[in-house]
């Protein structure tokens, strides 16, 4: 798959070519700024998503979080279900 994303990673693995997006698997939250700045559209993302599913059987992919929730790169409460202010 031809990305030009700062966090899609493809290298050739033992077994294959290994695809994944750095920014999903270390649970990197980016501002609306920051996505668009790399490309990281909800389409986009949806590709990667299943670029990485189909390869690895599963995927994650970084959450986009509105300005209002980001305030001095502190997001300030996250709870499993909800992240509130």
């Amino acid at each position: 798959m031809k990305n030009s994303c700062k966090f899609w990673n493809e290298y050739d693995g033992i077994n294959g070519q290994v695809l994944y997006c750095s920014a999903g698997a270390f649970n990197k939250k980016l501002t609306p700024a920051e996505a668009a700045a790399c490309g990281c559209t909800t389409l986009q993302r949806e590709k990667c998503l299943k670029a990485m599913t189909v390869n690895l059987g599963y995927g994650l992919v970084p959450i986009v979080l509105s300005d209002t929730e980001v305030k001095d790169r502190v997001l300030k409460r996250e709870t499993a279900f909800v992240i509130t202010s």
